[in-house]
C-alpha cells in the first residue's frame, strides 16, 4: 500500500500526524564558506528530566571538529556541541547499528525546546506492541532543498512506506534484530509546506536522499485497521542509509539508541 492510499484514508488526521511529526525531525546544518548547508538530521528525547540528542553515527562524525548549528527560535542558527556517544559499544556492531545520541545541557534544551518538541521516551516502540502489517513514516530534510546564505527555512518531504520482507532484508544482507528496510519511492512522496496545502493528487519525486540520514522513522498506520489511525505515533527507527540501487531505506531500531540513554547513570 502506498502513500497516495494511506492518505486517502483519514486524510485530515494524517495531516495532523504528519505536523507533529515535523515538530520532532530537527536538521544539523554546518556552515560552509558564507551558507548553511544541511548534513543531517535528528531526533530530540527526553528521559524524565534529561534531554537527548539522538542521530545517526555517520552524521555526529561528519560534524566533528567543524561549527555545526540547530535551528532556535524563528529558525535562527543556534550554535551548538555535543559528546556523541554510540548506541552499542560492541565494535563488530558499530558500523551495523550507525546509531548514536548525546545528553544535551539544560540550557541548551530550553533554547532547543523553543523551536522543537522532545520525544518522551517511555513511548519508544520496545515499549509497545506493533503489528507486522504496518506503515511507518518519516519526515526528510534533503540536502540539495536546504542550503541557505540567511532565512532559513528549512524545507521537508513526507515519506510513508510499508515494511520489507524478510526476503528483501536477506537479500540486501541486514539483520532485522538491528534494522528495519522500508520502500522508497522517491515518486511517491508528498511536499510538507502548510497543514492547509497538503494534496495527495499532486505527489512529488523526492530528491536524492542524502541529508535524511539520522532522522527518525515513525509507526503511524495499523493496515489492518485502516480506520484507526495513530494519533501518537511511535518512534520506530533511526534513519542511516540507503541501498546500493537506491530501492530502500534502512533504519537503525530505536530501542538501541533508547536503551543506551536509559542506561546513562543519573
Amino acid at each position: 500500500m502506498n502513500a497516495k492510499i494511506i492518505l486517502n484514508e483519514g486524510l485530515k488526521k494524517f495531516q495532523r500526524l504528519q505536523f507533529e511529526l515535523l515538530g520532532f525531525t530537527c536538521p544539523i546544518f554546518i556552515r560552509e564558506r558564507t551558507s548553511f548547508c544541511l548534513v543531517g538530521s535528528s531526533c530530540l528525547i527526553k528521559n524524565l528530566n534529561r534531554s537527548y540528542i539522538v542521530t545517526a553515527t555517520h552524521v555526529a562524525d561528519a560534524i566533528q571538529n567543524k561549527e555545526y548549528f540547530i535551528l532556535g527560535k524563528d529558525n535562527a542558527p543556534y550554535k551548538i556541541s555535543f559528546n556523541f556517544i554510540c548506541a552499542i559499544n560492541k565494535k563488530d556492531q558499530y558500523d551495523t547499528v550507525d546509531s548514536c545520541f548525546a545528553e544535551i545541557s539544560d540550557n541548551d534544551s530550553k533554547i532547543l525546546e523553543q523551536r522543537w518538541r522532545f520525544w518522551d521516551i517511555s513511548n519508544s516502540a520496545d515499549r509497545v506492541k506493533i503489528s507486522q502489517d504496518v506503515a511507518y513514516s518519516l519526515i526528510g530534510y534533503p540536502a540539495s532543498k536546504n542550503v541557505f546564505r540567511s532565512n532559513i527555512n528549512p524545507i521537508a518531504y513526507v515519506l510513508t512506506k510499508s515494511k520489507a520482507n524478510l526476503d528483501i532484508y536477506k537479500k540486501y544482507n541486514y539483520d532485522p534484530k538491528y534494522n528495519i528496510m522500508i520502500e522508497f519511492d522517491p515518486e511517491d512522496c508528498v511536499y510538507l509546506n502548510d497543514i492547509n496545502d497538503i494534496n495527495i493528487d499532486q505527489l512529488v519525486t523526492f530528491p536524492k536522499a542524502n541529508g535524511i540520514s539520522g532522522c527518525p522513522l515513525w509507526y503511524t498506520l495499523d493496515f489492518q485497521n485502516v480506520d484507526s489511525f495513530v494519533t501518537k505515533p511511535i518512534l520506530i527507527g533511526i534513519i542511516k542509509e540507503q541501498t546500493n540501487d537506491k530501492k530502500y531505506l534502512i533504519a537503525a531500531k530505536s530501542e538501541i539508541a533508547c536503551h543506551g540513554i536509559r542506561n546513562m547513570k543519573l
